[in-house]
């Protein structure tokens, strides 16, 4: 009789299980299986997807790392030698390919920063520069109408704030960030569309102020050059205090030899800086297909020594002479002998009074291009530049030695 009981109470409980387990099942089919919450802003962005799961990925990751070296600590205590030498293989193949795609998701992590970061400068650009404004200008080589006058002068900014920020890198590529002696030096360098880039480079301690040789720079290059030679007209269109437009056009030579171009003057606490480049070509100065435009870089610099009454000068001009050929290596080498010759100062403190052309040019026969008559214009701003750099480091040893003399 108790194993009647016994049986009926079994066969109670499995029912009420199994009348359980059916109001369950009921109750899922009618309720239906779960629906993910709708997002009401849109659906979620593709880059916002990869991102999500490549966080799943590494979640993973870090957990079969964990669950691996958890396998190599147990494994080890039970294995024979041999057992424990393979399976240690084993284990750093393992990690090996882990680590491996974990560093895949971390450069496809990247790429996707890279890729938002891209569609945002480009967003950022349209908002800066609306179509048709200075996007469609070449700045380094030409400018807007001349009844633009806003637009050029933007254009113009651009044009020599662009050398400006370029200065530091140009110093280095000369080499003269890493060495302590005076250099003066002519270079030739081929670039890789077929120009060639014809530099002079002057490196050396001035025997004056940073001030002062900045003063001096800006009387210059920010003036119309006096004295020229019949032939040669120079006009300059101030754009601000420290900016001037200058076109020069040499006639004395075959061809008419033009030069545009935009100068800044950028003083500081610490140093003064000069910049210029050319505007190759400009509306509001047309010029004939034969006619030749000067196409030059000008870096110059003149920086503060701490505790010393002189500072440190480096000038590079940079002259695209265009695709040409050399007479030969012999007469390149002689070229530029005569360069670095003709730059070097007679006075410690003092720049040579001469421009690159005067001794280069009459002491080899050398014809690279239209260098000879692009070096005769430049001669015509170069030399006044220098003379005045130099007059005004006369001046001031004068008006130290007065000083002195009535101290004592």
């Amino acid at each position: 009789m108790d194993g009647g009981v016994a049986g009926a109470t079994r066969d109670s409980n499995q029912g009420e299980e199994v009348e359980s387990h059916d109001a369950l099942r009921s109750k899922e089919i009618s309720s239906g299986p779960s629906q993910p919450p709708s997002h009401t802003r849109g659906r979620i962005p593709t880059h916002r997807k990869q991102q999500l799961e490549l966080e799943a990925l590494q979640g993973e990751l870090a957990r079969l790392k964990v669950h691996v070296m958890e396998t190599q600590v147990n494994a080890s205590q039970k294995m024979s030698y041999w057992e424990r030498v393979a399976k240690m293989e084993q284990l750093d193949t393992l990690k090996a390919g882990l680590e491996n795609e974990d560093l895949h998701a971390a450069v496809e992590k990247h790429k996707i920063l890279i890729d938002e970061l891209d569609v945002h400068l480009r967003k950022k650009r349209r908002l800066v520069a609306a179509p048709g404004d200075l996007d469609t200008w070449d700045t380094t080589s030409s400018l807007p109408p001349a009844d633009d006058r806003p637009r050029r002068v933007r254009a113009m900014h651009t044009a020599v704030d662009r050398e400006f920020h370029r200065m530091h890198s140009i110093f280095l590529q000369q080499g003269l960030l890493s060495t302590t002696d005076d250099v003066f030096c002519g270079k030739l360098t081929a670039q890789p569309a077929g120009d060639m880039y014809f530099d002079v480079v002057q490196y050396a301690t001035l025997g004056a102020p940073f001030r002062v040789i900045g003063d001096a720079m800006r009387s210059v290059v920010l003036n119309v050059v006096s004295d020229l030679p019949d032939g040669v007209d120079h006009a300059i269109e101030a754009v601000d205090d420290c900016t001037v437009y200058s076109h020069m056009t040499d006639r004395r030579g075959e061809r008419p030899c033009h030069a545009h171009l935009v100068t800044k003057y950028y003083p500081s606490e610490t140093r003064d800086v000069v910049i210029w480049r050319s505007i190759l070509t400009d509306p509001a100065w047309p010029t004939h297909a034969d006619d030749l435009v000067d196409d030059v870089t000008s870096w110059v610099e003149a920086v503060a020594l701490p505790g010393q009454d002189t500072c440190l000068f480096t000038m590079v001009v940079r002259r695209n002479l265009g695709q040409l050929t050399a007479k030969g290596d012999d007469d390149v080498a002689e070229l530029l002998q005569a360069v670095s010759l003709s730059q070097r100062p007679h006075l410690v403190g003092f720049l040579s009074p001469h421009a690159v052309s005067h001794h280069s040019l009459s002491r080899t026969g050398l014809s690279l291009g239209n260098l000879p008559l692009l070096l005769e214009r430049s001669m015509l701003v170069e030399e006044p530049f220098k003379r005045a750099i130099n007059d005004a480091i006369e001046r001031h040893k004068q008006t130290l030695n007065g000083h002195l003399r009535h101290t004592e």
